[in-house]
C-alpha cells in the first residue's frame, strides 16, 4: 500500500480523486459526481437509454429527484464512483462497488452514453480505475459481473484483461427475478 488510507477503514466517506485519461487528441477526466444540473441531466439521459436501463441501477431513475438520489448513492464507505467527462461533457460512469477491505476485493461497474460507444473510452476508463484500485487502494482482486446477455460489457472486461471465471447462477435479484451473472476477475499479480 502507498500510505493512502484504505477505503473502508471506518473514517469519513472518501471522495474519489480526479483521474486523467489520455484518449487520442481529446483527453478524458474521471471526476466525482455532483448534483449539478448538468450531472442530473446526464443521469436522466442514461436512465432513458434502453441498454443502460436494462443493465444498470441508473435504470430506476425516473425524474430529477431520483437522479440526485442516485448520484448521492454513488459515495459510501464501500463505493467510489466517477463521472466520465470529455470535452466538458459527462459521457458515462465507472465505479468501484462492494469494496471489501478485509479480503481486498472490489467490483467494477460502468456505462457509457450511446453516442460515445465504440471508441474505446470505457475501456480506457476501466483500465485507469483498475490501476488506481491496485496501486492506491491496496485492492488485490477486482471483479466485473454482468448479465450473461450483456456482450458489450463482456468485451470491455476481456479488453481490460479480466479473466472469465464462469457464470454465477441467480446472483442478482431484479424485481422478483433472479439473474445469472457472468464473472470476470483480475488480480493485482496478473
Amino acid at each position: 500500500m502507498d500510505g493512502s488510507p484504505r477505503v473502508t477503514d471506518g473514517s469519513a466517506i472518501p471522495v474519489p480523486p480526479v483521474l486523467g485519461v489520455e484518449v487520442g487528441t481529446t483527453p478524458m477526466v474521471l471526476r466525482p459526481w455532483t448534483t449539478s444540473s448538468a450531472d442530473v441531466t446526464v443521469v436522466l439521459a442514461a436512465s432513458n437509454e434502453a441498454e443502460i436501463r436494462r443493465y444498470s441501477s441508473v435504470g430506476a431513475v425516473r425524474d430529477a429527484q431520483d437522479a440526485r438520489e442516485w448520484i448521492a448513492s454513488r459515495r459510501s464507505r464501500r463505493r467510489l464512483d466517477w463521472a466520465l467527462e470529455q470535452a466538458g461533457a459527462v459521457i458515462g460512469r465507472v465505479g468501484l462497488n462492494r469494496l471489501d477491505d478485509e479480503d481486498r476485493v472490489a467490483e467494477l461497474g460502468y456505462w457509457l452514453l450511446l453516442e460515445h460507444r465504440g471508441k474505446g473510452l470505457v475501456t480506457r476508463a476501466v483500465s485507469e480505475v483498475t490501476q488506481y484500485a491496485f496501486t492506491s487502494l491496496d485492492v488485490g482482486r477486482l471483479e466485473i459481473r454482468h448479465e450473461s446477455e450483456n456482450i458489450a460489457s463482456c468485451r470491455v472486461a476481456q479488453r481490460c484483461e479480466f479473466r472469465e471465471e464462469g457464470t454465477q447462477r441467480g446472483a442478482m435479484l431484479r424485481g422478483d427475478v433472479r439473474l445469472d451473472l457472468h464473472l470476470h476477475a483480475r488480480l493485482v499479480t496478473d
